[in-house]
């Protein structure tokens, strides 16, 4: 298993991240991976 990384988010922005993860068909936490990794390449 891999390593587990918390990250907090107050109320807007946990809504925020939930609707904008809704048409990628994912997760908040598979969004923001994906995110995270798209920015580094």
């Amino acid at each position: 298993m891999g390593e587990i990384v918390s990250v907090r988010l107050n109320k807007e922005e946990s809504k925020f991240l939930r609707q904008v993860s809704a048409p990628y068909g994912c997760g908040v936490s598979s969004l923001i991976k994906r995110l995270a990794f798209e920015k580094l390449e």
